[in-house]
Parts: C-alpha cells; structure tokens; sequence
C-alpha cells in the first residue's frame, strides 16, 4: 500500500507490470528472432544419360509434387526458355538459388510461410517439382497442400508464356 495524492491508501496493481514485462519480452524475442531456416535439403537434379532432368516420382499419382508444364509447346528453345522463367519468377517474387542447365530452383517467402519449388526443363518437356515448404500443410501422401500452391504455378505457367513468346 502507498500513500495516494489526497493522502489516502491505494492497492497497487502487482499484475500489470508483470503482464507488462512478459509482454515486452515476447515483443523483444520475436522482433530479434531471425527469420525461418530452410531445412537442407538434396536439391541436387538427377540427370539421364543425355543430361536431361528425371522426373521426381510423387508418392501418389496426381500429386502437387509433380505438375506438367504445358504453356509452351515442344521444340522448347532452352535458352529462350530459361529467361522466361528467369522472368516470370522474378515478377511472381520468387528468389532463385539454384540455376542449372535444365533447373532453377527458387524460393518464395513469406512472413508466416515459404516454399521450395524447382522447375525443370528441356528442349520436349518442362515440369514443376514441389522440394519443400513450411506452413503450407503439405503432405503428399495425402496429395494435400495450401489452396493457392495450384494458382501459384497457373500464375507461373502464365507469365513464362507471355515471356517466352
């Protein structure tokens, strides 16, 4: 107890500095946390004899791991190719980080939430390969993942398109 300013008797209120000081703490931790680490991950593409990439094989048919590109039609110019895709992931705020013959693998994140994505091609074919994510609820044996990761590559397979005309 304290004395108040017209001299009488005042409770002070033990809980809200406490409250106080968790809650700047809270601030504090999540204001210097550094952003999500990417787990490791074998990025390395598999190639066949011709130095073409192999398909990753999904574990369910159908699955988001693996989608067909279909925007551009074989013969596929790679190099014209490559700065389509280059492009359209640059527009989209992809971050490449990996660029290969035949392979660019890139990372989209958010605050809350981020995704690996590769996209392999060739001079008959292009698909793109899901690696990794985090907070997207992915899981391919259930063929699940976040709603929007379907829009995201229609929205990729869109823009390489209209670059690579």
């Amino acid at each position: 107890m304290r004395k108040g300013a017209r001299g009488g008797c005042v409770k002070m209120k033990k809980g809200i500095g406490f409250l106080g000081c968790v809650l700047t703490l809270v601030f504090i931790v999540c204001a210097c946390s550094t952003p999500p680490r990417i787990a490791p991950v074998d990025t390395a593409t598999y190639r066949d004899a011709n130095g073409k990439p192999i398909k990753k094989v999904p574990e369910m048919e159908g699955s988001f791991e693996l989608i067909q590109g279909l925007a551009a039609f074989p013969p596929i110019d790679m190099e014209k190719f490559h700065k389509a895709a280059y492009a359209a992931f640059l527009k989209h705020g992809y971050r490449v980080e990996k660029d290969e013959e035949g392979s660019i693998l890139v990372r989209l994140a958010k605050s809350s939430w981020w995704l690996q994505l590769k996209l392999c091609y060739w001079t008959d074919e292009y698909w793109y390969e899901y690696v990794n994510s985090e907070n997207l609820d992915a899981d391919p044996a259930q063929d699940r993942i976040h709603r929007n990761y379907r829009r995201w590559i229609a929205n990729l397979e869109k823009a390489i398109l209209e670059y690579y005309k």
